[in-house]
């Protein structure tokens, strides 16, 4: 599986989750963001949903960071954990601050695809995880900028093509010069 694709589609899930307001309880069930093949275990589905939410609101001021990014990944395991088990699927809560902060389990889904581009890609784990963190950081900088200003294009006319990079012979631009 392309996992550079899998990052790229985070990048325009962070983008999305921007500009729509989407109920995700429909009649028939509950639904994640993101189901990903093959993450965790072989044949296996992994259901991922994606929150951002803002540490310096009113209702989290008085608490620690760390227990505000923990308090929402429990309420998310606890609507989408049984449902996800019921189908024979892993779940994965995706939270991440509008300050960059990984919840727990949003670092370990970034490392373990870090380690999946790395063996694709047969390069040093360290370029694989510096991709993904640079990608994911970036995503979520434009993702609170279109949330705080809006976007200069619309949806409709945003460009929906892949990075046509199979082999990770790009990974080479985000090294950094030594002198």
């Amino acid at each position: 599986m392309p996992y550079q694709y899998l990052l790229l589609n985070f990048v325009v899930l962070l983008h999305y989750l921007t500009i729509t307001n989407k109920d995700k309880q429909k009649d028939d069930g509950l639904y994640g963001d993101l189901l990903i093949r093959h993450l965790w275990q072989s044949n296996t589905d992994t259901i991922i949903d994606v929150r951002i939410t803002d540490t310096d609101a009113k209702s989290y001021i008085s608490r620690p960071l760390k227990s505000v990014l923990e308090g929402q990944e429990k309420e998310k395991k606890r609507k989408y954990l049984n449902a996800c088990l019921e189908q024979r699927r892993h779940f994965s809560p995706f939270v991440v601050s509008v300050d960059g902060m990984l919840g727990h389990e949003a670092s370990m889904v970034l490392k373990r695809i870090s380690q999946k581009l790395a063996q694709k890609w047969d390069c040093p784990m360290s370029y694989a995880s510096n991709y993904v963190k640079t990608t994911m950081s970036l995503s979520l900088v434009r993702a609170t900028h279109r949330c705080l200003r809006g976007s200069r294009v619309p949806s409709s006319a945003m460009s929906k093509k892949h990075w046509p990079c199979e082999d990770g012979a790009g990974i080479g631009l985000l090294q950094t010069a030594e002198f």
